[in-house]
């Protein structure tokens, strides 16, 4: 059920979920995960009125993607969507490389139970509120959670230059012809993106038999682009399925999904890089 508008300032309640303070959460890069179109249209006409950037997304894994790509100061993320849920999904965003996994992420939730908070903080959560709320306490919860949050991107150039590294190495197995492997990276890219969401969908319904097929697929190429810790995910998931042991099976799923969405994206920032140096 969306959620309605939220009262103007003159109606809204008193209650204490919100108190002017530091400006510290201003002109933010922000991404909606929200499967609910009204639901998704609100927070990004309420966000965006307060000056913040906002980058909508209809799908955990869309969301995901975007969260790698852009890497935000703030992810909204409702907890009840299809094929992935919101626990899903911030484990998959807690996994990324470098200042992107410790990107603060604020719940949407239809609970509001203390029982319900205690779980969604545990979880890893920084912050939620509760659907239907109103700007007072969005903006409270953001101000909140931003005032409170550092991040820690130390390790963030040392994984854009091991991924450079990564790419000559193979750009040598072309030859060194730029073009030849930009148009290949392209295509791998592409494949990796539908790849991450479709094993997820497998996992989640225990299709053993076809994740194993896809899985297979995956393995033929992975080793050449993936990063060198992610470099077994396809043997060990391969193992899992082999043996039945679908908690495992799952936890290696998610990490897989990330890891492919994070060479996706490594190869389009390789192709964006050497196009904008061929064109010098």
């Amino acid at each position: 059920i969306p959620f309605p508008l939220a009262p103007s300032p003159a109606t809204a309640p008193d209650n204490g979920e919100y108190a002017p303070g530091p400006k510290v959460a201003d002109n933010l890069n922000i991404v909606v995960i929200e499967d609910d179109a009204t639901n998704r249209l609100i927070a990004q006409r309420l966000l965006e009125k307060r000056g913040h950037r906002v980058f909508p997304a209809a799908s955990a894994m869309t969301g995901i993607a975007l969260v790698s790509q852009i890497c935000p100061d703030l992810v909204l993320l409702d907890i009840q969507m299809p094929e992935l849920n919101g626990y899903d999904a911030l484990r998959m965003l807690r996994a990324l490389p470098g200042r992107t996994s410790v990107t603060p992420v604020i719940a949407i939730t239809a609970h509001a139970l203390s029982i319900d908070r205690e779980r969604l903080i545990s979880a890893g959560m920084n912050g939620y509120v509760a659907k239907p709320f109103t700007a007072r306490g969005l903006f409270g919860e953001i101000h909140r959670v931003m005032e409170s949050h550092h991040l820690d991107g130390a390790d963030q150039a040392s994984d854009a230059t091991s991924s450079a590294d990564r790419f000559e190495d193979v750009l040598c197995g072309f030859d060194g012809d730029v073009e030849l492997f930009s148009a290949i990276a392209v295509d791998v890219a592409n494949a990796y993106e539908r790849y991450a969401l479709r094993i997820q969908v497998l996992a989640k319904d225990e299709d053993i038999a076809t994740l194993g097929l896809e899985i297979h697929k995956i393995a033929g190429t992975w080793p050449q682009y993936c990063a060198p810790k992610d470099k077994h995910l396809c043997s060990i998931l391969e193992l899992q399925l082999a043996e039945k042991r679908m908690d495992e099976m799952n936890e290696t799923t998610s990490l897989l999904s990330v890891a492919m969405l994070n060479v996706a994206t490594d190869l389009r920032a390789w192709v964006r890089d050497h196009a904008s140096e061929s064109s010098k």
